[in-house]
């Protein structure tokens, strides 16, 4: 930054600021919202909120320093604040006539690029863009939770966008990359590949979904990377019996397995860990899915579609039911439903159970106990198949907890550093809770540091761990599926010893694993509470 001197000088108050403070050049603006921490003052002062961090800086210094009325002057840069940087950049983008342009696809490559590089390179589930009536708005979600995304790899802000830059990507994605031509108002969905950076295998291809729907005045994009690493059962970091039981039953030659949980529990990633087990040349496995999403080596896999008809008017779809029937002629040793979503679904998976193979499928329910009711209630299956004598071998369920960085804290040591931040009432929440659920091994357990590390950009918690129950069922298990009574054989089980998830999860907090609070985010029933209790509070305050 030759021929610039830094002030100290704070701006002026927020409330103060109007369009005539500021220097309003088309190009300039551009150069203040991929570096979203300075700008322009209508003197031609640098306002930085962070010189040192700044991406742009030199290039704003460098344009200030080029203008006419700039020739022979020093260009002067002063400290200000981020709040009003952003309230400097919401002025710009709302008073400007002229929007970013992105017309030019070699410029919006790059740009869409960064937007995925970034979310590969944090680990990101999803990327949501948001196209409002005046702005754009870029989200990423990370470990199970949504947040904002603020800078690209290349640290180019991606705050304040205005709306112009949302449209420009729809149409990117789906007419450039997708090659479909869409409208904003009709819901779309497409896929395309794109070269970026693996984390550790350079230069690869990254497949990605996207979705689009319609809001009031725009639309939401929703973008999945579907290129993931395949994940066996021992990377999962599940006790070993959890992964000989596993093991065991999808070795069987016939029956059928549930492997349920909440969206985004991460039932596709065990049903891929579980094939990767198979012997994929001895025997044949075809896996059925809406969309398809993982390509692996060895198994045949087609993309149903289910809202395409069979022959035009006829009145018959490619879903679930009609690519399970058809796979009969193929001579298949294991089949894998995605999601069994109706009867006809679920009465094609039993089928193939029953005849002889064996049969993998995915099912939303809140737990391996709710798997039988949703056959029978909602799916229609009557519960004498669904308890059938070798037709259900296994039903799993489980979700995913945010795992404990490695700057945790032992709850023996943590008080001071809560005190610290601020966050006294959250630490007594946690030490508290732990009491109770651990006794005296509460001592042991590890409590999220709120002041996080470089590892876990300050967040205390990265990656995410499986919190797993595994119900084996046997002929004692079908008579209750056959009585219907699931509180009955919630008894039953209990007796044998049987854990739970909450067991699993409680294993995962006293071995410092993950978080009490996030734990008891994902996982129902970690601190039960007495019916009578709740009451009494409730009629208490009433009575006050």
């Amino acid at each position: 930054m030759s021929n610039a001197v830094l002030s100290s000088e704070l701006l002026l108050d927020a409330e103060e600021l109007s369009n005539k403070d500021i220097l309003m050049d088309p190009q300039l603006i551009q150069l203040c919202l991929d570096d979203g921490s300075s700008y322009v003052t209508i003197e031609g002062e640098v306002k930085t909120s962070d010189p040192k961090m700044a991406p742009k800086l030199d290039e704003i210094v460098q344009f200030v320093k080029a203008m006419p009325n700039m020739t022979g002057k020093e260009v002067r840069i002063s400290k200000t604040t981020q709040e009003q940087v952003d309230i400097v950049i919401e002025i710009m983008t709302k008073s400007t006539p002229q929007e970013r342009d992105e017309s030019a696809n070699s410029e919006l490559a790059v740009f869409f690029a960064a937007i995925c590089q970034t979310a590969v390179n944090e680990s990101a589930s999803d990327v949501h863009i948001e196209v409002y009536k005046e702005q754009t708005r870029f989200l990423m979600r990370v470990d199970g939770r949504r947040e904002v995304m603020k800078r690209l790899c290349n640290e180019h802000s991606v705050l304040h966008q205005p709306r112009s830059v949302g449209v420009s990507l729809a149409s990117y994605m789906f007419s450039t990359l997708g090659g479909q031509d869409i409208k904003l108002r009709d819901p779309a969905n497409d896929r395309f590949s794109i070269l970026l950076k693996h984390p550790t295998k350079g230069e690869s291809l990254f497949e990605w979904r996207v979705a689009l729907i319609p809001l009031n005045h725009g639309v939401k994009l929703t973008l999945r990377c579907v290129t993931s690493d395949e994940l066996s059962l021992e990377q999962m970091d599940l006790p070993s019996s959890y992964v000989a039981i596993l093991k065991e039953i999808v070795a069987k030659r016939g029956g059928a397995i549930v492997v349920c949980g909440p969206m985004g529990s991460g039932k596709s990633s065990l049903v891929t860990a579980l094939i990767a087990t198979i012997d994929r040349i001895a025997r044949s496995v075809h896996s059925l899915e809406d969309p398809v999403e993982f390509e692996q080596e060895g198994v045949c896999k087609t993309t149903v579609e289910p809202n395409k008809e069979i022959k035009v008017g006829e009145g018959r779809y490619r879903d679930y039911a009609f690519y399970a029937k058809e796979t009969l002629r193929h001579d298949v040793d294991v089949s894998v439903l995605g999601e069994v979503r109706d009867h006809a679904a679920a009465k094609e998976f039993c089928r193939k159970a029953e005849t002889g193979g064996l049969a993998i499928t995915t099912l939303h329910t809140n737990s391996a106990l709710g798997v039988p009711q949703t056959f029978t209630e909602h799916l229609g299956i009557p519960a004498a198949v669904v308890a059938a004598p070798g037709l259900m071998l296994m039903f799993v369920h489980q979700k995913l907890v945010r795992k404990l960085c490695q700057c945790a804290l032992p709850l023996n040591g943590a008080q001071s550093v809560y005190e610290e931040c601020g966050l006294t009432l959250e630490f007594a929440s946690k030490q508290q809770a732990l009491t109770t659920l651990l006794k005296e091994g509460a001592s042991h357990s590890k409590v999220r540091n709120p002041k996080g590390c470089d590892c876990c950009k300050g967040k205390g918690e990265k990656g995410r761990l499986v919190v797993m129950e595994i119900i084996v069922i046997d002929d004692a298990d079908r008579q209750f599926i056959a009585s219907n009574k699931p509180l009955d054989w919630k008894e039953y089980l209990n007796t044998l010893n049987w854990p739970d998830i909450r067991v699993h999860t409680l294993s995962r907090i006293k071995n410092g694993q993950v978080d009490i609070a996030s734990a008891s985010e994902q996982v129902d029933g970690l601190l039960p509470k007495d019916a009578k209790t709740i009451y009494r509070s409730m009629r208490g305050e009433l009575a006050q």
